[in-house]
């Protein structure tokens, strides 16, 4: 005689056999999103990419802050001026330019003439150039020095 499984066990299997199949499931949509997520990061990066070599503008923006993010990844924040309005811009640059750079140095950045949120940074500091403050004005000490 076969030994059956009292209907509380069986249950119990049913329930277990179920969530694999949705822990499975989860898994492979999770994946295809990730998928999916990587490729509209690059066709983003390669549009803007893309828009900044074809019709970028260079001008110059100050550091005003320098901070590390996650997983120790470095970030400055600096300010430029387009179409006459000031802007605000976030950057993550490698950790030898960002030891480098210091909170008020001018650095060049590209920027797109249609929408100046779209820009890209230069990290190496002009040294040369320190006559742009965050509100885009001369500084002090650039109108003493021309």
């Amino acid at each position: 005689m076969r030994y059956m499984q009292p209907p509380k066990n069986r249950f119990i299997s049913m329930m277990k056999k179920s969530f694999t199949i949705i822990k499975r499931t989860l898994s492979i949509i999770g994946l295809i999103l990730l998928i999916y997520a990587f490729y509209y990061a690059i066709q983003i990066n390669q549009k803007k990419d893309k828009l900044l070599a074809e019709f970028g503008k260079e001008t110059y923006c100050v550091v005003s802050k320098k901070y590390k993010g996650a997983k120790r990844k470095k970030y400055i924040v600096c300010y430029f001026t387009a179409k006459n309005k000031g802007y605000k811009s976030h950057h993550r640059v490698n950790s030898s330019d960002w030891w480098d750079i210091q909170i008020g140095d001018t650095l060049k950045l590209i920027y797109y003439p249609e929408d100046p949120e779209i820009n890209e940074l230069n990290t190496k500091p002009d040294i040369n150039i320190k006559a742009i403050t965050p509100q885009g004005y001369p500084t002090k000490e650039s109108k003493t020095q021309e």
